[in-house]
């Protein structure tokens, strides 16, 4: 007697079926009171042995699912589910969102107050406090009482400051603040901009985050293009006009610096201001592709207005308006940003947490590798455009740093930024300031901020300490006609104000692949090279396949002839290179019948082989001939004794050997270039 529920004979039985199926077929959509359904219906039948195998694997067959999606949840089988329809939000594998995620939130934290310490000075007259008093009383960190974390309707009469009572204690964010694990991160997607896709990736980080944590996020998991330049971008962060000629050149010259070198431009993020005016240059004369838009907002968690509602979450994709009301305190991001660090002090409603914050993780970056061939550090330029009291205090902060940052002003946007421009112009010859222009420079400054005598003076103070450093600080002068491109003179500024040695320009110029800046201002006339440098330029340019820097330096006297020795052609075979950097070896193996062992160096006798193995035997390489491989073997064992004698020989005779006389062994010409060798009249070849 068959089973019902089994197999006929010689049909298939449905596990067969499951298997040639396998994972191929997709699931069709259906709801989760179906798949609890189905999923109570297999266990009924369970009960029965071999009905209960046959019943599991027909719902299988049936419903297209593997055996891990009936065992799931029904959230998990809905987020495979979007996983594999290929959703704009689920980009990743679960797993390794799900790693990400908890390394996110291991890694990064936020900062809420615990401690309620009102921030005027206008005492609570009522006990308990009353509902109006909740409403009307802040605490130091701008959130109200009922909006602390942990208290749902007033605070403790412990924290009530009573009559008679002074407030002693001054609020801090190290003291008053509590560290939790990070709650928003993410992507965002900006609502209003039909003509493009607008997307960013956030993340909400404490201000004392380590920059090492940070530059790591953004490369590792954000996966950004390590970047050859960092250009930060100070100024205004209100309403700010600029003069249609300064706003073209600000605009044009700062994404054309950006792209052409593979730089990060880091902002305040804000849709006011000068971040205004960067996501505009964006928006204009940037790409569309989100790893190319490397423009970093620096944002104040307590600033961004809606940020309680709208980018709360872990690892989501929230959409997100960025008009704001005109009436808030609070600013919208913008939308033209492609990533944003929104840094948590614990405050609301108050800006500038942000700067030290910023500043930490430049240094950081200045400290990296602008190429792994090259031992240079990430340059850092400093780009003012109008700006208040603070934005001087910055400036006088990145002219003071070590090394000195160097500062690229914008003439004509107004403020701080004219007021830089004119006192770096009348202190150009003696570097004094007359009594009676000093008088009509303070008017100036209190028009232009609108303070006090007093604080005038002190803005003053730090305006000639600037001074201090002119020869970092370069005037952008828009309305100039002699004016240089504005891309070619914020390159220029770098050079010239961060004191590095001209093979440090040519390297930094050589990252960027801008051969027309190492033209103008770097291989000029008067300036003296070592042939080291211009030959280890040469050798890098090569690698780095920068063919413009390749003939600049041939036409700047150097010749390939007695630069291409047989050793740097064997360093250039083994160099590795991404694309193609096991391409070669495959090759020699072909020829040679047999694999090469780890680490295995291509000599020029290989290539030989393998372009008579590629051409035919109608050609025979200079590189596989007789002598040639003799003369070559020879050299290779001298180097070889020459490295090996360096260990065992004593101080003293290591001592005689160096100051007796020295006598080079007369070496073949092939050793000095990679030419063919040239036979004496007489010689035979082999």
């Amino acid at each position: 007697m068959r089973l019902k529920g089994s197999a006929a004979p010689g049909a298939v039985n449905p596990p067969s079926l499951l298997t040639l199926l396998g994972s191929r077929c997709r699931k069709r959509p259906h709801s989760s009171d179906e798949a609890d359904e189905r999923e109570s219906f297999i266990k009924g039948k369970a009960a029965h042995h071999d009905l209960g195998n046959h019943a599991l694997s027909g719902a299988m067959v049936e419903g297209c699912m593997s055996y891990q999606d009936l065992q799931a949840s029904p959230e998990q089988r809905s987020i495979k589910k979007r996983f594999r329809e290929g959703d704009a939000s689920q980009k990743t594998p679960p797993e390794v969102a799900t790693s990400r995620s908890s390394w996110i939130e291991d890694t990064f934290s936020k900062r809420e107050c615990v401690k309620f310490i009102p921030s005027t000075r206008v005492l609570h007259r009522c006990v308990p406090v009353c509902h109006i008093c909740q409403n009307l009383i802040r605490c130091c960190c701008g959130r109200l009482i009922g909006e602390h974390s942990g208290w749902d309707s007033c605070p403790p009469l412990s924290l009530i400051t009573r009559p008679g009572q002074e407030v002693e204690e001054c609020w801090s964010t190290e003291c008053h603040t509590t560290a939790s694990p990070t709650d928003a991160y993410g992507t965002v997607d900006f609502q209003d901009s039909a003509a493009r896709v607008c997307r960013a990736k956030y993340v909400r980080v404490a201000v004392d985050s380590k920059a090492e944590a940070v530059l790591q996020l953004m490369l590792r998991e954000w996966q950004m293009d390590r970047p050859k330049l960092l250009i930060s971008v100070q100024g205004g962060s209100e309403n700010l006009v600029l003069p249609p000629k300064v706003s073209q050149a600000f605009s044009k010259g700062l994404l054309t610096a950006a792209l052409s070198t593979g730089a990060w431009i880091l902002t305040d993020g804000i849709n006011t201001g000068v971040s205004r005016y960067v996501g505009e240059a964006v928006k204009t004369f940037g790409s569309h592709n989100l790893r190319k838009r490397n423009t970093v907002g620096v944002t104040p968690w307590g600033m961004i207005n809606n940020s309680n509602n709208d980018l709360v979450g872990k690892d989501v994709f929230r959409p997100y308006q960025h008009l704001g009301s005109p009436l808030s305190k609070r600013a919208c991001l913008n939308n033209f940003h492609s990533h944003f660090l929104l840094v948590d002090d614990g405050t609301t409603g108050k800006y500038g947490c942000q700067q030290g914050f910023r500043r930490r993780l430049e240094k950081h970056i200045q400290q990296q590798r602008i190429h792994p061939r090259l031992n240079q550090g990430v340059p850092v330029v400093c780009v003012v455009v109008e700006g208040g009291p603070a934005t001087v205090s910055t400036v006088l902060d990145y002219l003071s740093s070590e090394p000195p940052v160097p500062v690229f002003v914008f003439e004509g946007s107004g403020k701080a930024a004219d007021l830089l421009a004119f006192l770096h112009k009348q202190t150009a010859m003696d570097r004094q300031v007359d009594a009676g222009l000093q008088e009509d420079f303070l008017t100036k400054i209190r028009n232009e901020f609108g303070v006090e005598r007093t604080e005038a003076s002190d803005i003053f103070g730090l305006l000639l300490s600037c001074m201090d450093y002119r020869l970092s600080i370069t005037i952008f002068d828009s309305e100039s006609v002699d004016q240089q491109a504005t891309d070619s003179a914020i390159l220029t500024s770098i050079l010239k104000g961060t004191y590095v040695s001209p093979a440090g320009q040519l390297s930094m110029a050589l990252a960027w692949d801008r051969a027309d800046i190492a033209k103008e201002q770097i291989l000029v006339y008067g300036q003296h090279w070592q042939r080291d440098s211009l030959e280890q330029a040469m050798l890098d340019a090569l690698v780095m396949d920068r063919v413009p820097f390749v003939q600049l330096l041939i036409d700047n006297g150097m010749t390939m002839s007695s630069f291409l020795t047989v050793e740097r052609l064997e360093e250039l075979y083994n160099t590795p290179r991404v694309p193609t950097d096991s391409f070669l070896h495959h090759l020699v193996e072909d020829v040679k019948q047999s694999s090469l062992p780890r680490g295995y160096r291509v000599t020029v006798v290989d290539v030989g082989l393998v372009l008579e193995y590629l051409i035919g035997g109608a050609y025979q390489s200079t590189y596989t001939r007789k002598h040639f491989r003799a003369a070559h073997s020879l050299h290779i064992q001298n180097k070889g004794k020459a490295r090996g004698s360096s260990g065992f020989l004593s101080k003293r005779r290591r001592r005689a050997v160096t100051t007796g006389p020295v006598r080079s062994p007369p070496r073949p010409h092939f050793f000095r270039t990679a030419q063919p060798y040239k036979y004496k009249v007489g010689w035979k070849h082999t």
